[in-house]
């Protein structure tokens, strides 16, 4: 149903999110909030739970976006 290059799309994004959410991990367990240091943003401020949680709902997130792009077998098919 999907084209293939739309699925490309689907893994890019999701590929890239789940990036992020892994680097907003492993930065916070270091001591760096991407979301305020990076981007100005201040999660905190808006909600401790989304504050705490933001990073595992990103790579969530990417990877429902990921597994929307399906394998490539299906692409072709």
């Amino acid at each position: 149903m999907i084209r293939r290059g739309n699925t490309m799309i689907f893994k890019i994004i999701g590929g890239l999110l789940v990036v992020w959410g892994v680097l907003d991990l492993g930065l916070s367990w270091m001591g760096t909030d991407v979301w305020m240091d990076w981007l100005g943003v201040d999660l905190w401020s808006i909600s401790e739970l989304l504050w705490t949680y933001i990073a595992w709902a990103e790579i969530l997130i990417g990877s429902v976006i990921w597994s929307m792009g399906g394998s490539e077998d299906e692409a072709e098919a």
